[in-house]
């Protein structure tokens, strides 16, 4: 069997084509004339894509109270570029490895 790849582009367009339902635990999408449908889990599993008001690395509190990502690591800021970032990233410090690797990642 052939390895599968994760295809943005696929997804894109996918995301494209989705139409409304009145179920929220399903995502619809219309293509070549034809309607279906996956949960919510579904979609989440095959695409690993998260599903949510927030995205899981800027908006979730750490379970220590001391605040979210982006307050801790980030200085509060919404908006950033490449430059920021890799001085954030080259002065940063913290007693979380994972958010040191979510820094990396950005």
């Amino acid at each position: 069997m052939h390895e599968l790849k994760f295809s943005e582009q696929l997804i894109h367009h996918l995301l494209l084509r989705q139409i409304q339902s009145r179920n929220k635990s399903e995502i619809w999408f219309a293509v070549g004339g034809k309607t279906f449908w996956f949960s919510i889990q579904e979609f989440c599993l095959i695409t690993s894509l998260a599903y949510g008001s927030d995205p899981p690395v800027l908006g979730k509190e750490k379970g220590d109270g001391s605040g979210s990502f982006r307050s801790s690591m980030l200085n509060g800021e919404v908006r950033y570029n490449n430059k920021t970032l890799e001085v954030i990233f080259k002065v940063a410090s913290s007693d979380y490895d994972e958010d040191m690797v979510k820094l990396a990642l950005l």
